[in-house]
C-alpha cells in the first residue's frame, strides 16, 4: 500500500469565529432594519391572475381583487407587491428585492491559509496574528509573556516568565501593546509581530 501524505492545514479558529459572528450580526441587523422599515407597509402577494382581475393575498389573510389597469407592471403569480388604498382608488406596486451582500449559497468565508515547513523561517522572523487577541493578551497577561507564546515566539515567552518577578516584562509588554495597537490590521484583522 502506498502511503498518503496528508498535510494538516492550521486554520486560525479565531479568524473564522470572528468572520462568522460578523456575518451573523450583519444578518440580524438587516432583518431588524427590514422589520422596522417595512412594518408600516401593506405587503401582499399576487395569488391569481385572470384577464381583467388580479387577486392579491394580503398579510391579514384577506384577498383584494384589483383591475389590471391599477397595476403598472406585468404581474406574475407570486410577485410581492404593496397595496395602497384610498376611498376611490387602489394602487399596486411591485416590491423590488432588497440588495444584500450575502451570496445565494449563504455565508461566504474566504481564508488564506499559508503553511510553511517546520524548518522554514521567514526572513524577517515575523508572524501574522490577530490584532485584537494579541493586544488583549499583551495588556492583561503580557507580564508573564502569554502574548509571546500566542505569537509563536516561545523563547521570548519563557524569558518573560523567568523575569516576570522583576516587572520589566510587564513594562515591555505594555510598550508592545501600544505598538501593536498602532499597527494597521490587514483585511483579516491580522498584524505582523
Amino acid at each position: 500500500m502506498a502511503k498518503v501524505n496528508i498535510k494538516k492545514h492550521n486554520i486560525d479558529k479565531s479568524k473564522l469565529l470572528i468572520k462568522i459572528l460578523t456575518n451573523i450580526i450583519k444578518q440580524i441587523y438587516n432583518m431588524f432594519v427590514k422589520f422596522i422599515f417595512e412594518r408600516g407597509k401593506n405587503m401582499a402577494k399576487i395569488v391569481q391572475i385572470s384577464e381583467s382581475v388580479i387577486s392579491i393575498g394580503l398579510d391579514d389573510g384577506s384577498i383584494q381583487e384589483v383591475r389590471a389597469s391599477d397595476i403598472n407592471f406585468v404581474p406574475h403569480v407570486g410577485d410581492e407587491v404593496e397595496v395602497f388604498k384610498s376611498e376611490t382608488k387602489v394602487i399596486v406596486s411591485k416590491v423590488q428585492p432588497a440588495q444584500t451582500n450575502i451570496p445565494n449559497g449563504g455565508i461566504n468565508i474566504n481564508l488564506q491559509n499559508v503553511q510553511t515547513s517546520i524548518g522554514e523561517k521567514s526572513s524577517s522572523n515575523t508572524k501574522a496574528v490577530n490584532k485584537v487577541a494579541y493586544c488583549l493578551l499583551a495588556f492583561f497577561l503580557g507580564g508573564i509573556g502569554i502574548h509571546k507564546f500566542y505569537a509563536g515566539k516561545t523563547g521570548a515567552g519563557i524569558l518573560y516568565l523567568i523575569f516576570c518577578w522583576s516587572g520589566i516584562p510587564a513594562i515591555i509588554s505594555f510598550i508592545e501593546f501600544i505598538v501593536a495597537l498602532c499597527k494597521k490590521a490587514d483585511a483579516n484583522g491580522n498584524i505582523l509581530v
